[in-house]
């Protein structure tokens, strides 16, 4: 693998890791102001960030996996793991979170109650959206070697 999308991939993934570590810790913190019954007021401008325990827990656990691929950028191909299983991650939270989404409409809708789901969008659907180009780039390399080796054996 060239030396420079090495590089940018370690980069990319360790800046998903941040962003998603640095979520993580936010909704901890919420949650934990919210069972004090402080709701989250001790964090100014952090209306945003949904109090939710486990849900940052697991964020912070998707956010150290995108981390782990740091060492690509000192040339070590097998990180590119590190990427695939944060992706995989990242798509199963998103994902549940997009149907938890999809099914809040639908019953808003069918309780005839005004759209509002502004609120109940959660960062973590924006985060999976940014890490699909990661993934997807990790899993066509993969693809690529494994290919490059199976005719190798022939």
């Amino acid at each position: 693998m060239r030396e420079g999308l090495r590089r940018a991939m370690a980069l990319y993934s360790v800046i998903l890791g941040v962003a998603y570590i640095a979520l993580g810790i936010l909704e901890v913190m919420a949650g934990f102001f919210s069972l004090l019954g402080l709701n989250g007021e001790l964090i100014p401008g952090t209306e945003w960030v949904p109090i939710d325990l486990f849900g940052g827990g697991s964020a912070m656990v998707i956010g150290f996996t995108y981390v782990g691929a740091l060492s690509l950028w000192k040339g070590r191909d097998e990180s590119i793991s590190y990427i695939l299983v944060g992706s995989f991650l990242s798509a199963v939270f998103g994902g549940l979170y997009l149907l938890i989404l999809g099914a809040d409409a639908v019953s808003l809708l069918l309780a005839s109650e005004r759209l509002k789901l502004i609120g109940e969008i959660r960062p973590e659907i924006f985060l999976f959206l940014l890490s699909l180009p990661l993934g997807l780039k990790a899993l066509r390399l993969i693809k690529a070697k494994n290919m490059k080796g199976s005719r190798s054996m022939e």
